[in-house]
């Protein structure tokens, strides 16, 4: 079997679609459908099953072997190619905000460092302004932000995530469990400045110049405050799913709809081709697909 047969069969199982697949490496469908029968020929059964009338394609066991086994060699490929290079090809360098870093992405991470053991794996904390310039200066690979930069000029932006936002509160409040943000006092509002679409929506609920309790970053703080009696916040889901672990903390709902925080990646063109990229985009995939929540949902 070739590089070109087994690249070919990764393509269409990243992209879930033979259409995008062969768009991806540039090349027709019908030659995407030659490489992978070719393949399929060679190691001796079906790796890939679409029903009449889909447009996705579904492993077969074997093919799930096959995956697993296709990935480690593509890392190999590239460890090999690395050899006496001096740029290290095996580092991925990301810069996420501490909301991201806290909870969900600690599961991408260790997940990531799971599949591809022997890698450096740099975590970064930036804001996006400070994350931009790290990528212009060649010093973070990809950046998780919740804010666009107003100049994208040499920048990629892909979508990657869009999470529900959840009512949380101290676990001895007196509001009810289901409850108008209008009938939440302002003066036990932690409040966290998520994304420009959160903020506007805040200040048409609650009027431009209310001030919160107190406003923080850093997501330890956030858990600070909230078991204080009355206090309240309204965070991304991935965000209560680790602050509800503390018992004084408690899950409330609101009665009006809250725009989700969506989560962007920042990097150099070219960059989603390298392989670590693509690892660590499949690994998030996963890692939010197992979790089975319609409350966070991945856009890659």
């Amino acid at each position: 079997m070739t590089h070109a047969e087994i690249e070919a069969f990764l393509a269409i199982c990243e992209h879930e679609n033979i259409t995008k697949a062969a768009h991806s490496l540039y090349i027709g469908q019908a030659s995407l459908s030659t490489r992978l029968k070719l393949l399929e020929e060679k190691v001796g059964c079906k790796l890939l099953t679409r029903g009449k009338g889909q447009r996705t394609v579904l492993l077969t066991p074997e093919g799930q072997q096959f995956y697993q086994l296709a990935r480690q060699y593509r890392v190999i490929m590239s460890m090999m190619k690395g050899i006496g290079k001096k740029e290290n090809t095996t580092r991925l360098r990301i810069s996420s905000l501490n909301s991201h870093a806290t909870y969900l992405f600690s599961q991408i991470y260790d997940y990531f460092m799971e599949e591809l053991p022997g890698w450096d794996l740099e975590i970064q904390d930036m804001k996006t302004i400070e994350a931009c310039e790290s990528i212009f200066q060649n010093m973070t690979d990809m950046a998780f932000v919740a804010y666009l930069p107003t100049k994208k000029e040499d920048l990629m932006v892909r979508k990657v995530l869009s999470e529900e936002m959840v009512l949380i509160c101290s676990a001895d409040h007196e509001y009810g469990e289901n409850v108008s943000i209008t009938e939440l006092p302002p003066e036990k509002e932690i409040f966290v400045d998520w994304s420009k679409e959160y903020g506007q929506w805040r200040e048409l609920k609650l009027g431009k110049n209310v001030a919160p309790y107190i406003q923080v970053e850093i997501m330890s703080q956030l858990e600070f405050f909230l078991k204080k009696k009355g206090n309240w916040a309204i965070v991304p889901y991935s965000v209560a799913c680790g602050v509800l672990a503390d018992e004084k903390i408690k899950r409330c709902y609101l009665k009006e709809a809250v725009p989700p925080r969506v989560t962007y990646c920042l990097y150099k063109e070219g960059k989603e081709e390298t392989l670590a990229v693509k690892e660590f985009f499949l690994c998030m995939r996963q890692v939010i697909e197992n979790m089975e929540s319609d409350q966070i949902r991945i856009e890659l």
